[in-house]
């Protein structure tokens, strides 16, 4: 929905899974963040004229996030807000259920305009080429080109032969960068405080890239059973925030995304300064993860080796036990 005022009537009336883009236009990385929870999306647009034609201009920002998503046309002179306060929950029931496809609407639009004249229905044809090239699942394209062929009256391979040729040079959205082909390792136990601090490290990696470089140059090295390596691949990495926050899903254990999904659209990273202000006390606590370890390996090696190897081991720990207090 579009406001804050529809997201509190339709919650009240026990529509709960609302949210509201607050007056901006739908955006992608809107879309995307939504579909990360579920791939049935229901837009609420006007019924007039000019919400007919907005849900047209939203299908193509649903279909460059992945999604197909339907739309629900609220009755003129009312919004969710108004249409349950007076008309009552089972009204805007009806209305969601009305809904349809918004992408079958667009076809049936098209159709209707395709009725008149030859070059008339080239150029529908052409529009609905277009919009088919956005289409990233192949099985969704398969049976929208077969529908859009028969409702507008040209052929299908025809249609489909358009579809790849405005497609083409057009990055999918589904593919996903070359860094992302090998999975992280998940932690396995509790998330301690070094976990915490490399999930902190990602979402600033991703939410702000210019201050990737200072992550980069302090980050230590990977130990094998974290997420130092992801982190630093972000860092080397020019691909925009909102791509690689979805690549980067497919490299975590669950509970990791459900974290990081937590931390992305929570209030902790919203603001750069509070954000650069969060990478030296992760770089710390990263730190002193480090440090610890080494201490524990130097003891275990004092047990285990000649009186001279053990008296060198504690004195490195005494040394690293110096160096942490002073840092």
């Amino acid at each position: 929905v579009e406001g804050y005022l529809d997201v509190i009537a339709l919650w009240q009336a026990g529509f709960k899974e609302t949210v509201a883009s607050l007056g901006t236009s739908l955006t992608v990385e809107q879309l995307r963040l939504l579909g990360r929870y579920t791939k049935n999306l229901i837009a609420c647009f006007d019924g007039d004229a000019a919400g007919r034609k907005a849900s047209i201009r939203a299908l193509e920002v649903f279909l460059e996030a992945g999604l197909l998503g339907r739309g629900a046309f609220i009755p003129p002179g009312f919004d969710p807000d108004t249409l349950v306060r007076q008309r009552g929950a089972e009204a805007f029931a009806e209305v969601v259920a009305a809904g349809e496809l918004l992408v079958d609407y667009f076809i049936g639009e098209q159709a209707e305009a395709a009725r008149g004249s030859m070059d008339e229905r080239a150029r529908v044809a052409t529009r609905v080429a277009q919009l088919l090239a956005k289409v990233a699942n192949p099985f969704e394209f398969d049976l929208l080109a077969r529908k859009a062929a028969t409702m507008i009256g040209v052929g299908e391979e025809l249609l489909r032969s358009e579809a790849r040729k405005s497609g083409a040079g057009r990055r999918d959205v589904a593919a996903r960068p070359a860094m992302v082909s090998a999975p992280v390792k998940p932690h396995v136990g509790p998330q301690g405080a070094a976990a915490q601090a490399e999930l902190g490290l990602l979402v600033i990696a991703l939410r702000w890239p210019e201050f990737r470089h200072q992550i980069a140059a302090q980050l230590g090295p990977d130990d094998g059973d974290g997420l130092r390596s992801l982190i630093k691949e972000i860092c080397a990495s020019e691909e925009a925030p909102a791509s690689l926050e979805i690549a980067v899903m497919d490299r975590l254990a669950e509970h990791e995304r459900a974290q990081l999904s937590a931390l992305m659209v929570g209030p902790l990273f919203s603001e750069a300064e509070q954000s650069v202000a969060l990478i030296e006390d992760y770089l710390n606590a990263l730190d002193a993860h480090q440090r610890r370890g080494q201490i524990a390996e130097l003891r275990r090696s004092a047990g285990t080796g000649t009186v001279e190897e053990g008296a060198a081991a504690a004195q490195e720990v005494i040394t690293l036990r110096l160096e942490a207090r002073r840092r």
